[in-house]
């Protein structure tokens, strides 16, 4: 299977600072901690592509990481249930 991304852009979509469920850096399907602006909880990354793995504990971004909304598309890709989350 080859997942091409939606988009490959920044921070800068409005649409994708108030995403609860990202997509970070095209490796790593994340979820957004409350309370804290910059660290992001890990649902499952392909570690193929320089991921991080769920065990590992959440992860902070900067400037320089790329996010972006994750699609129902990146749910199956990264093999997670979207029911409970974004159904």
């Amino acid at each position: 299977m080859n997942h091409q991304p939606a988009k490959t852009a920044s921070n800068s979509d409005a649409r994708d600072e108030l995403a609860k469920y990202v997509v970070l850096n095209e490796h790593t399907l994340c979820y957004r901690v409350e309370g804290s602006p910059t660290m992001l909880g890990v649902l499952h990354g392909n570690v193929q592509r320089g991921g991080h793995h769920w065990q590992h504990g959440p992860v902070t971004f900067t400037a320089s990481c790329c996010l972006r909304a994750a699609t129902l598309e990146d749910f199956d890709f990264y093999r997670v249930s979207p029911k409970g989350h974004i159904c």
